[in-house]
């Protein structure tokens, strides 16, 4: 327990100190903190352990294996004296290992088509998972993976949700050549569970309107700066339509143009008023939408966040863990009433919930709570290997805990109700 609880302190740390700890902990610690080390030399400095993170490409555990050819690859052309050892990858027995041996050496020494087929390859596997991470490294790949379009409208039919969310968003980021598949994507975007939906319709809309969007799918990546308004009359036009659409009927609408004009704008406080005020909606869905809208948004929608505290405490499950993640991603000292929402998905949800939570996690990089860091700790065994990375990732990026006041207090009852059984649909 020792390693996990010492890690997060100094995986930010860039200093040659911090760094020869961690190319330490690459080699001599148990697998979990080889798998963590790994993935902090990615961000804070591989350059410096590339002959370890070669070595750590032939280890034992799977995941360590995985996560030093993701830290090989964020490297890139910096890391040419580890492409034997990423070549010897794309024969790794697993699958997974190949599958991120193939982004990485396209990071490294550029890409080789041939070597497309090893992840086409994982998108007949059996098993979803792979699947998933077949279509998803393929977007990471992004216009290189251009040959794969077919293969990739294909997963759009897939039967597991996560796979045709992961193909949705990989069209969308490979752009061009994949523009063929817009009018597929606006198929799926109108009859798929929301969370596919919605990513399919964000794809659409990037082939729609060309390549220079095409390079950002991600729902719900966090807040965008106020976009730079160039004044053209069609800019003009746009905004104008937006502005009236502020009094639709539909509240749906309201709340997409609501959304976009706080991002034009930097998020006034009157337009956030109005996604704040659909949060009470007998819509289910337009509660969704405005709960991850704000979400979206990120510090900039922190007045909206008492009233998102208080859907922890909707009767519906699924709304309770967006409410949770919104606030996670706006942060404050409301984002720690969502934490045991979060905490309870990752521990108690089915595999897409598990998902789910472990990349909210990581992703908002929450206070290193106890109850937090024991949950984490229990992901490290899950049965999905996804799990296992995201929950890994998220021990990283822990910030140390609050000292111990009326922010750290335990939450309500109300946030303390959670919903065990995941919905078919996932969070998203």
């Amino acid at each position: 327990m020792g390693a996990l609880l010492t890690l997060p302190l100094v995986l930010g740390a860039t200093e040659v100190g911090g760094l020869a700890e961690l190319r330490r902990r690459l080699t001599q610690g148990d697998a979990a903190a080889r798998c963590q080390a790994a993935q902090a030399l990615a961000r804070s400095g591989a350059e410096h352990a590339i002959p370890e993170l070669s070595r750590a490409v032939r280890d034992e555990d799977r995941l360590v294996r995985i996560a030093a050819v993701r830290a090989l690859g964020a490297v890139g052309a910096g890391a040419e004296l580890a492409v034997a050892s990423l070549e010897r990858a794309l024969r790794d027995p697993e699958v997974a290992v190949r599958i991120e041996a193939v982004v990485a050496l396209s990071a490294v020494r550029g890409h080789e088509s041939g070597q497309l087929e090893v992840v086409e390859r994982a998108l007949r596997e059996k098993e979803a998972e792979l699947r998933a991470q077949a279509a998803c490294a393929l977007g990471r790949l992004g216009s290189a993976a251009s040959a794969s379009v077919d293969r990739l409208r294909r997963a759009l039919y897939d039967a597991d949700p996560a796979v045709r969310a992961c193909a949705a968003d990989a069209l969308g980021r490979i752009g061009g050549d994949a523009a063929l598949a817009a009018p597929e994507l606006r198929r799926l975007a109108g009859a798929d569970v929301p969370g596919v939906a919605e990513i399919a319709r964000e794809a659409a809309a990037a082939l729609e309107a060309g390549p220079e969007p095409a390079a950002g799918v991600i729902v719900g990546a966090g807040s965008e700066p106020p976009r730079e308004r160039h004044g053209s009359p069609e800019a003009l036009e746009g905004e104008r339509v937006l502005r009236e659409a502020l009094s639709e009927p539909n509240r749906r609408a309201r709340i997409e143009a609501a959304l976009a004009l706080a991002r034009l704008e930097g998020s006034p406080e009157s337009l956030i008023e109005v996604m704040r005020g659909e949060l009470d909606a007998e819509d289910w869905n337009v509660r969704r939408q405005a709960a991850q809208a704000l979400g979206e948004l990120g510090p900039a929608a922190a007045a909206a966040a008492p009233a998102l505290a208080r859907l922890l405490a909707d009767p519906d499950g699924v709304l309770r863990r967006l409410a949770a993640e919104s606030l996670a991603r706006i942060g404050g000292s409301q984002a720690a009433a969502g934490l045991p929402v979060l905490i309870d998905a990752l521990t108690s949800g089915g595999e897409p919930v598990r998902e789910w939570a472990a990349r909210v996690l990581a992703e908002t990089r929450p206070p290193a709570r106890p109850d937090l860091i024991a949950a984490l700790r229990r992901a490290l065994k899950d049965d999905s290997a996804t799990v296992r990375m995201r929950a890994a990732s998220a021990l990283t990026r822990l910030r140390p805990a609050p000292e111990p006041g009326p922010a750290a207090a335990a939450p309500d009852a109300a946030s303390q109700q959670v919903d065990v059984e995941a919905r078919p649909d996932g969070p998203r």
